[in-house]
């Protein structure tokens, strides 16, 4: 049986193997306010964002941003080289188990145009993560991103941040409404068998995951490529999970065929899954009114 290492985030992804999605495009073509300058990150195996964000007034630091994480996490090193101290300690939850760490408040994060105040902070090991990129110091979570609306865009490989509506009016395609679970983006997908799941929109996995009674056979209709089992670690623990294909699943205008999937035995979790957003050539996010827009076209520039 393989083994994979997990990163050890409030929601654990496997980082396997990536899909592709198909999609519909329109243009839009009218004349609108300018949002602000455009962020640029990095893709780490074509799918990790990592960002440079300064904390504090301290930085820039590299960090993986983390749509799929409800708060900010810090390694303890980067934590004691800004004198951060500890409020309390609260569980981190993982498919294997739970971990008490410790948390303390971050009085600004900046990121670009975009800056927040008062940001929680866990403090907990990051190696996981670090043996994929070696410079990442921590992860920029929902705690953040849930104050702004953004555009997310994987093809040019930036995010943008909307100031006073303007990215809305330049964003052509259905507008999907979402429920906030937990402080994430929960939106709703139909697989082959006419299921409706809640899935979360996850900027680090690379696999549909899904969990609890859903990793049962009979609840998911899979392709004849055939299934593998793998063992997931974490500081927590391990978990025996099944990996395989998915015939066939539409979240609002997009369809996917033969997508990989991961079952996780992950109980008492209220979403049913996670949808990678890397499977979308950008995603746009309206927090405001609390709906996104998957694979937006925008206006021509005039």
């Amino acid at each position: 049986m393989k083994k994979l290492d997990l990163i050890p985030t409030l929601i654990i992804r496997l980082a396997l193997c990536s899909a592709i999605s198909v999609s519909l495009i329109c243009l839009l073509t009218d004349r609108t306010a300018q949002a602000s300058a455009p962020v640029q990150f990095k893709l780490i195996r074509n799918q990790m964002i990592i960002v440079q964000v300064v904390l504090n007034g301290a930085g820039p630091f590299e960090f993986l941003l983390d749509t799929g994480t409800n708060t900010t996490i810090i390694e303890p090193e980067l934590a004691q080289q800004l004198r951060l101290r500890p409020q309390d300690r609260i569980e981190l939850m993982t498919i294997a188990g739970a971990q008490a760490v410790p948390r303390a408040q971050l009085g600004s994060v900046v990121l670009g145009p975009a800056v927040a105040e008062n940001l929680e902070a866990l403090i907990t090991d990051l190696r996981s993560i670090r043996a994929l990129h070696s410079s990442v110091r921590g992860i920029l979570g929902q705690n953040f991103l849930t104050r702004f609306n953004y555009l997310l865009d994987y093809r040019e490989r930036q995010i943008e941040f909307e100031t006073d509506g303007e990215l809305a009016h330049r964003m052509c395609g259905a507008r999907l409404p979402f429920e906030q679970i937990e402080g994430l983006i929960a939106v709703s997908a139909q697989a082959a068998s006419s299921k409706t799941w809640r899935l979360v929109l996850d900027s680090a996995s690379t696999d549909l995951i899904l969990f609890g009674h859903h990793t049962q056979s009979n609840a998911v209709e899979m392709s004849d490529r055939g299934q593998i089992w793998l063992t997931a670690t974490t500081s927590a623990g391990s978990q025996t999970v099944q990996q395989g294909r998915l015939r066939a699943l539409r979240i609002g205008e997009t369809a996917f065929a033969d997508l990989p999937v991961t079952m996780m035995p992950f109980d008492g979790r209220e979403e049913d899954g996670l949808l990678p957003i890397s499977l979308f050539r950008a995603v746009y996010v309206n927090h405001k009114e609390r709906y996104v827009v998957l694979n937006p076209s925008q206006r021509i520039p005039q």
